[in-house]
């Protein structure tokens, strides 16, 4: 077996865990009931505190890469996702122990995804380097899939047994092992030259947060839609999770074919399949729409996600690909995170109170970043024609 196939299988195998934070989502329910004095963005915490740990973790990776290899930080990563899942297990009465899991997994999470899609600048160019982004990004959202199907059967068991899917990254830190390169530090005085902050890159990290706030509200609300709506068990739950996650494998799978169609339109095309999904789940009455609902979402994700990594990657120098990649990782977790929080609070102003309604807030979320989107794609064409060096071009995911 060759090293680049080695190196290939390591960074699919540690993508297969990245959507495990997304597991809690099914135990969303449960813990309200349990915990009936905590508000709704509380409960939602149990979920979107592993994202905040994942933003921090994404923005201090910057700068650990300096001290230690990525192998070694994915190997530390992985393991604190294990120990995040053995101290809820263990530690489950308390909401309190409940943040401090899903801090230690959020941690660990934001390292293994930074990293996992910086091993592949770093190893791979040009094609290649784009063919394996879209099969991680199919990896990333099967390893989801399998993640949410085994948790909805763990939690109809008991619910906190949804924590032991996080074991699931103990035989993957064996292989990541055996088959990563051991790689070196980087240096610093690689990026001393390195311009990051332009005007394309801080375009995709603005776009990404807002697609995160939308995207987001899926798996925040959907145990709490299912439940209030008595529309199926935990176990349900997790199958319309999976729907998402399958939803984007397919896509992901399939990006290679949907960006040479729709070229820097990939984006906008992935907010108006969020906005479609957001859309079924704010009318949802019955569980195929749900599940249908998830399977929109999870398409515009699967093809959207690597489309604007990709293009953050390419907005700056090569030396700077990596740090580039983490701050617009970065601005995707704290979209998550933020999302209960910007969604709940803007349903409640308008009169909002119920999963629907904050379903149909991100969908008119959506409608709205399509619309700057296309005209921003349409502008920067219209200037390329017009002169390439009159305005700055857009930067495509080639």
């Amino acid at each position: 077996m060759s090293q680049s196939l080695k190196t290939k299988i390591a960074i699919l195998t540690m993508s297969a865990v990245v959507m495990s934070p997304a597991a809690l989502s099914i135990i969303l329910a449960k813990v309200r009931e349990l915990f009936p004095d905590v508000s709704l963005s509380g409960v939602q915490m149990t979920l979107t505190l592993s994202t905040l740990a994942s933003l921090t973790a994404v923005l201090l990776s910057g700068k650990v890469i300096y001290y230690m290899t990525k192998k070694n930080m994915v190997l530390t990563a992985l393991l604190m996702m294990s120990a995040g899942g053995v101290f809820a297990l263990f530690f489950h009465e308390s909401l309190s122990t409940l943040y401090i899991a899903a801090v230690i997994i959020g941690l660990g999470q934001g390292i293994v995804m930074t990293l996992s899609t910086a091993l592949i600048a770093d190893y791979f160019e040009n094609g290649e380097r784009s063919s394996l982004m879209g099969k991680q990004s199919a990896i990333l959202s099967i390893g989801g899939t399998a993640i949410m199907l085994c948790a909805g059967w763990l939690s109809s068991l008991n619910w906190y047994y949804v924590y032991y899917v996080y074991l699931v990254t103990i035989p993957v830190l064996f292989i990541v092992y055996l088959l990563l390169p051991k790689g070196e530090k980087a240096k610093k005085a690689d990026m001393a030259s390195v311009k990051l902050f332009n005007p394309t890159l801080l375009y995709y990290c603005l776009l990404i947060f807002f697609f995160s706030v939308c995207q987001y509200t899926y798996n925040t609300n959907v145990a709490l839609l299912m439940k209030h709506n008595d529309l199926g068990s935990q176990a349900l739950t997790g199958v319309a999770t999976a729907c998402f996650s399958t939803a984007s494998f397919v896509s992901g799978m399939l990006m290679g074919r949907i960006y040479k169609r729709l070229k820097t339109f990939t984006i906008t095309a992935g907010l108006a399949s969020v906005m479609c999904g957001t859309l079924l789940c704010s009318w949802a009455p019955s569980l195929p729409v749900v599940f249908l609902g998830g399977a929109l979402v999870g398409m515009g994700v699967g093809s959207s996600i690597p489309t604007g990594i990709l293009a953050s990657a390419s907005s700056v120098p090569p030396a700077g690909a990596t740090i580039a990649i983490a701050i617009f990782t970065a601005s995707s977790s704290f979209g998550l995170f933020c999302s209960p929080l910007i969604i709940n609070n803007v349903s409640t102003l308008v009169g909002g109170s119920t999963e629907k309604d904050r379903y149909l807030i991100a969908a008119i979320f959506s409608a709205i970043l399509i619309c700057i989107t296309f005209v921003k794609e349409c502008y920067g064409k219209a200037c390329k024609k017009k002169s390439q060096g009159e305005c700055e071009p857009f930067v495509s995911a080639d």
